[in-house]
């Protein structure tokens, strides 16, 4: 099932098309020409050793991965495929705050991948019960 970036959700929006979770803050992803991998949620069961979603750009931008908590990064064993893929943490933005169950609200780091020409890459599974990270798109 092919999955399209939308425009980012405003404050109250929806992080995932199979749950009730809302987004609270988008922290520095509320701005004009960001786009949201509106995803499933029920994703979060991919191995991280898998591919779970793969970005199609057909201009240069950047792909923001907003993670729900350290831990979230940690228990889904996911810095080894991010490096090998790449991103690289970015503390200059500020998280997405969503709410979520069972250890809501969330907020959590940043990894950043350049493409400076068009090109696919692939995101790996969260492999973790809190739920999959979320997919921020910049082509401004």
């Amino acid at each position: 099932l092919p999955l399209e970036p939308v425009a980012a959700p405003r404050r109250g929006g929806r992080c995932h098309f199979d749950r009730h979770y809302r987004f609270l803050d988008l922290g520095d992803f509320g701005r004009a020409g960001m786009l949201y991998l509106l995803s499933s949620n029920e994703d979060r069961k991919t191995a991280s050793s898998a591919v779970m979603w793969v970005v199609e750009a057909r201009v240069p931008c950047t792909i923001h991965l907003n993670y729900r908590s350290a831990r979230h990064v940690a228990e889904g064993r996911q810095e080894a495929w991010l490096r090998a893929k790449g991103f690289a943490p970015n503390g200059a933005l500020r998280s997405a705050v969503s709410s979520g169950v069972p250890n809501g609200p969330y907020s959590g780091p940043v990894y950043s991948k350049v493409l400076s020409e068009p090109g696919s890459v692939e995101l790996m599974g969260s492999a973790t019960w809190e739920g999959t990270y979320f997919v921020f798109i910049d082509c401004s």
